[in-house]
């Protein structure tokens, strides 16, 4: 999920709905040149939230 913009960007946060600890990874792409902008390990507590880190906002 992406947040709405902070001072540093819009947040990245995962979040788990179930009964159980999770973990993962995930990258995010530019959908116009496939560049990799975010690539991420998290972990997340039973029915918690973790922000992943932010990305950063541009003019184009």
């Amino acid at each position: 999920m992406i947040g709405d913009a902070k001072e540093k960007g819009l947040p990245v946060v995962v979040v788990n709905d179930t009964k159980n600890k999770v973990g993962g990874d995930f990258s995010i792409k530019d959908t116009d040149t496939s560049e990799v902008i975010m690539d991420k390990i998290f972990k997340v507590d039973k029915s918690g939230k973790t922000t992943t880190g932010f990305l950063g906002i541009t003019d184009e």
